[in-house]
């Protein structure tokens, strides 16, 4: 699963204590040992780091699912954007039995998105500013956008 998705695919323990991390040594560079215990936040960056461990620790105590955005060092591109997925899975009686989670990067797209809105940021300013009026309208002639 890992090599299919190019992510990092990790298991914990019920207690969040990390465990087999499936394409974290291609990613980071470190060894598998680097990964177990806390040594992951190792690799996350130093100014994401205490916040993804309290987020962390508060998802293993309530058995809420982790969504995390953070950098984690990349062992060719240095500090890379990433989405940071795990789940709970439980018992069958509601017990979690262990954390199943990925780690993908998501650097381009967030690097692209901001891109885009600042371009976007750049049209608007320009439009509100042009000395005449612009407008786009359907082949139907209804209007779809007019900077009046």
């Amino acid at each position: 699963l890992a090599m299919a998705t190019a992510s990092i695919v990790w298991i914990a323990s019920p207690d969040g204590e990390l465990l087999d991390p499936q394409g974290w040594t291609e990613f980071t560079g470190r060894s598998d040992v680097d990964f177990a215990g806390d040594g992951w936040l190792d690799a996350v960056h130093p100014n994401d780091r205490e916040l993804l461990r309290d987020v962390w620790r508060r998802c293993c105590l309530k058995g809420d699912p982790l969504i995390a955005r953070h950098r984690l060092s990349s062992h060719d591109r240095g500090h890379r954007i990433v989405r940071n997925y795990a789940i709970p899975i439980r018992d069958d009686s509601g017990t979690v039995i262990e954390w199943v989670g990925t780690v993908q990067d998501m650097d381009d797209q967030f690097r692209m998105e901001t891109v885009l809105k600042e371009r976007e940021h750049e049209r608007d300013a320009l439009l509100e500013n042009a000395p005449n009026m612009v407008w786009i309208a359907d082949p139907h002639g209804t209007v779809l956008f007019n900077n009046s």
